[in-house]
C-alpha cells in the first residue's frame, strides 16, 4: 500500500551523497513519481548527459515510517523515509552492496 503522503505525487529531489561508483553530482536534482499501484520511477532532470528512467515495482512497509521499494531489473533498493505525512529523504542502495546515495527534499 502506497503511503498517502507520496500516492500520485511527484517529489522533487536534491541529490545530497553519493557513494564511490554513483553516476551522480551533489547538487544533481531528480523527480521522484509515486503512482497509487506502487510504483516508483525515478527521473534526472538537471543533466542532459546523464538521462535515466529507472522503476521500482515492489513495494513494502519496514517500519511507521519507511518503505523500501526494490527494482529488480537494477538491483537497486530505495528506502523511503516519510513523517508527519511528507516524504522527508529517499536513500538508495545497489542491492548486495554498501554504497549509499541519499536524496533530500529541496
Amino acid at each position: 500500500m502506497v503511503p498517502s503522503a507520496l500516492s500520485g505525487k511527484t517529489v522533487r529531489l536534491s541529490f545530497t551523497k553519493q557513494g564511490t561508483s554513483s553516476p551522480f553530482e551533489t547538487g544533481d536534482v531528480f523527480d521522484f513519481i509515486f503512482d497509487n499501484q506502487g510504483k516508483l520511477t525515478r527521473k534526472l532532470t538537471t543533466r542532459t548527459t546523464l538521462t535515466e528512467t529507472i522503476i521500482a515495482t515492489t513495494l513494502t512497509k519496514v517500519s511507521k515510517d519507511f518503505y523500501k521499494w526494490i527494482d529488480t531489473t537494477n538491483n537497486i533498493e530505495y528506502l523511503v523515509f516519510v513523517q508527519a505525512n511528507a516524504l522527508k529523504q529517499i536513500t538508495i542502495n545497489p542491492l548486495g552492496q554498501s554504497n549509499l546515495e541519499i536524496f533530500n527534499t529541496i
